[in-house]
C-alpha cells in the first residue's frame, strides 16, 4: 500500500494549524519557518498513522528523496546486515559526521555499512527511513511529539534516545534530498529548503 501525504503544505496553513501545531523554544537556534511546521506536522501526521496500524515496518519518503542506483539490491543488503532488533533504519540524508554523503555515487556495489546511531548533529535523517509500528507508538507518547518546537529531524535527534530506540543508519546513504543537490529548487535556498 502506497499513501501520499500532500495536505501539510506551508502555504495552506493558517494561523490555527500553527496555533495548534507548534510552539516557540528558546533552545532553536533560528526561527522555525512554516515549511518546517508544515513538514513536522506531515511526519507528525505519518507517524500517528503507522502507530495505528498492524504492518510492522514502513518506509516514509519526503517528497524530495531521490533514491541512489541499485535502492533495492542495497536496501535488501542492508536488511541482510543491520541486527535484529533494529527500530529505524536511516537510508537517506545527505551529511553525517561532516561528509556530504550525496556526492559519491559508486552504489553498484552491495557492500553497506550499518552504523549504530549516536547522538550526534546529522542533518536530515527524516529524507528516506524505515519504522517499525512499535516504536511509533513509543514516539507519539513522548512530550516533544506535539505541539512542534523544531524540526523534525532535530526533534527526533531528542526523542530517540529519549525512548531507547535501536536507531541504525545506512552509510553511505541509499538516498538523498533532491533539493539539497540542486535537482529541485528550494523555496529557501539559504535554508537548504
Amino acid at each position: 500500500e502506497v499513501n501520499w501525504i500532500d495536505n501539510f503544505d506551508r502555504e495552506d496553513l493558517t494561523d490555527a494549524d500553527i496555533g495548534a501545531n507548534y510552539k516557540y523554544s528558546p533552545k532553536m537556534i533560528h526561527d522555525i519557518t512554516l515549511g518546517e511546521i508544515a513538514n513536522g506536522m506531515c511526519h507528525n501526521h505519518i507517524i500517528e498513522n503507522i502507530a495505528m496500524r498492524k504492518d510492522d515496518v514502513c518506509l516514509i519518503l519526503e517528497d524530495d528523496a531521490v533514491f541512489k542506483p541499485n535502492f533495492l539490491r542495497n536496501l535488501n543488503a542492508l536488511l541482510r546486515k543491520v541486527p535484529p532488533d533494529w527500530e529505524i533504519l536511516n537510508l537517506g540524508g545527505h551529511y553525517c559526521d561532516g561528509e556530504n554523503c550525496t556526492v559519491n555515487n559508486d552504489h553498484t556495489s552491495p557492500i553497506i555499512e550499518v552504523k549504530p546511531y549516536q547522538h550526534i548533529i546529522c542533518t536530515t535523517m527524516v529524507v528516506c527511513y524505515l519504522l517499525k509500528s512499535a516504536l511509533s507508538r513509543r514516539i507519539i507518547k513522548h512530550p516533544l511529539f506535539k505541539p512542534l518546537s523544531f524540526p523534525i529531524d532535530e526533534k527526533m535527534k531528542w526523542i530517540l534516545p529519549d525512548v531507547n530506540a535501536k536507531v541504525y543508519w545506512s552509510q553511505p546513504w541509499l538516498a538523498y534530498e533532491g533539493t539539497k543537490t540542486g535537482m529541485f529548487k528550494s523555496s529557501f535556498p539559504e535554508r537548504g529548503f
